[in-house]
């Protein structure tokens, strides 16, 4: 399968200053096996979205557990939750943040 490679810079995050992005999609599932070792059926169920967003200034998410403003284009639906939200101040460098979250998209808002 050949590599398509897109523009430099972060383009699913509309908010300036935005370093970062990663986005992880995850789903549970099962496995039956038969008698004798081999693999019978399997489930896929509860897919979700976390994900983290790095950046430089301040952010105007307010507190963990609360809706975000910054989701990313590639997570739609469902409910988000921010898990963290990390503010970084030094003397040497610039105001920084670090946002955590997960959505369940097949979960109610």
């Amino acid at each position: 399968m050949p590599v398509t490679f897109n523009e430099i810079g972060v383009g699913s995050v509309s908010q300036s200053l935005v370093e970062s992005v990663d986005v992880t999609k995850t789903v549970e599932h099962k496995v039956l096996k038969k008698s004798d070792g081999g693999f019978e059926s399997a489930h896929k169920f509860d897919p979700s979205f976390e994900f983290t967003i790095k950046g430089r200034g301040t952010t105007d998410q307010s507190e963990v557990g609360s809706v975000g403003t910054m989701i990313p284009d590639t997570v739609t639906g469902g409910a988000t939750i921010i898990k963290s939200i990390k503010l970084t101040e030094t003397n040497e460098d610039f105001n920084s943040f670090e946002i955590s979250a997960v959505n369940y998209p097949g979960a109610t808002a």
